[in-house]
């Protein structure tokens, strides 16, 4: 059964994901909400990017020991 939602849109054809079932997404953008609330300045963006580089190679290097690394 198709379910037309908006005209020629299907609901066969809909994807909806959660972009946080990623340890990295989860774990490494947490910093926007700091950002937002004016913690977070320009300033911090560099160690900000030197840590999410170690967690994403944590997580290249070993999926299961990565959580250490990426909190």
């Amino acid at each position: 059964m198709r379910m037309q939602l908006w005209g020629k849109m299907s609901l066969s054809s809909l994807i909806i994901g959660n972009p946080y079932m990623s340890p990295v997404n989860q774990r490494t953008t947490t910093y926007r909400l700091g950002k937002a609330l004016t913690v977070v300045d320009d300033y911090n963006m560099d160690q900000i990017a030197a840590l999410k580089r170690r967690c994403e190679t944590a997580v290249s290097a070993n999926v299961s020991t990565a959580g250490d690394m990426c909190t």
